[in-house]
C-alpha cells in the first residue's frame, strides 16, 4: 500500500473520491503520513493475451494454484473497468491508475513514483 504525505493524500482524494481510504500514520520523526487503501478490486485481466506464470501443484502452495505467480505483460479488458484507480483481483500487487487520475493527482511529477503503461484490449 502506498504511504504518502498530506499533499499527495489530498491529490489522491481529489482524483479517487470514494475509491480510496486514507489511514493516518506517522513517521518516527512525527511527519504526518497516510496509508492509501485502494478499495476497488476488479476482475479485468484479459486471460487470452496476458503473459505470465500461474502457480501449479508442483510449487507446493495449494492455496495459490491457478493464481498468477508472475505477470510479464498485463493486458486489461477495459469493458470490465469502471474506476480511475483499482487493484487487479488476480494480481493484487498491481495498482492501476487511469491517465485522468495520474493527471489530477500530478503523479508524473512526483519523485519515487514509477508509472508503467498497461495494455488495454478490446474485450
Amino acid at each position: 500500500m502506498p504511504v504518502v504525505d498530506r499533499a499527495l493524500a489530498d491529490s489522491f482524494s481529489a482524483g479517487a473520491g470514494n475509491d480510496i481510504q486514507l489511514v493516518p500514520a506517522a513517521a518516527e520523526d512525527g511527519t504526518e503520513l497516510f496509508i492509501v487503501n485502494v478499495l476497488p478490486c476488479v476482475d479485468c485481466i484479459d486471460e487470452t493475451k496476458t503473459v505470465g506464470e500461474k502457480w501449479t501443484a508442483r510449487d507446493g502452495r495449494p492455496d495459490r494454484i491457478g493464481r498468477y505467480r508472475t505477470i510479464v505483460h498485463l493486458f486489461i479488458d477495459p469493458n470490465r473497468v469502471h474506476h480511475d484507480i483499482f487493484r487487479v483481483s488476480q494480481w493484487k500487487i498491481a495498482l492501476i491508475v487511469s491517465d485522468r487520475f495520474a493527471d489530477v493527482a500530478g503523479l508524473a511529477a512526483i519523485e519515487g513514483i514509477r508509472l508503467e503503461p498497461v495494455t488495454w484490449t478490446a474485450g
